[in-house]
């Protein structure tokens, strides 16, 4: 069985449990996936998680490189509607193969569909959630969403909401025609 990301982590002592417990009390309130909020709040570097993550995923994982300047060519080897379906990208494009960066890249089910839909062998590798989120929006124009919820303020701290008066009424009944 796989262990987890946060267990492996902390096993390398690449973070403390300490790091961690903040690391999924913010996933709780905003989100995302526990290595995005590891980074985001700066506990790991990217290549650290990213290795931890091939580790455990038995693939390769994509670097920054893999990321900049894709060729059109590649980008158009798989259709839009998987791209953005699954939230994968063509990275890269060999011979018959095409390497798709995943954040899951264990999903036999994405990458069958992927090499159906394609015709062409995948080759997949882990790559971060920003990264994914981050080429999906600069090659696609697809959004990323919004990673955050209202909480509302804690009893006794709002503001008090002051009860509206009705207008009164004027000489021909409507408000405020005096």
């Amino acid at each position: 069985m796989k262990k987890n990301l946060g267990q492996l982590l902390v096993e390398k002592k690449l973070i403390s449990d300490k790091d961690l417990a903040s690391a999924l009390q913010r996933q709780i309130i905003f989100g995302g996936r526990l290595g995005t909020n590891l980074l985001e709040l700066g506990l790991i570097s990217e290549e650290k998680l990213m290795q931890v993550l091939a580790d455990q995923y038995g693939t390769p994982f994509a670097k920054a490189e893999h990321f900049r300047d894709i060729p059109g060519f590649v980008l158009e080897s798989v259709p839009r509607d998987l791209v953005a379906r699954h939230g994968v990208v063509p990275v890269a494009f060999e011979g018959n193969r095409i390497t798709l960066a995943m954040r899951d890249p264990d999903k036999l089910d994405i990458i069958d569909e992927v090499s159906f839909r394609s015709g062409k062998a995948i080759r997949p590798i882990v790559a971060s959630e920003l990264r994914v989120v981050q080429a999906l929006e600069d090659y696609f124009g697809i959004k990323r969403e919004a990673r955050y919820i209202y909480v509302p303020p804690s009893r006794g701290t709002a503001p008090e909401r002051k009860e509206q008066q009705p207008e009164s009424p004027g000489k021909d009944g409507r408000p405020g025609d005096e």
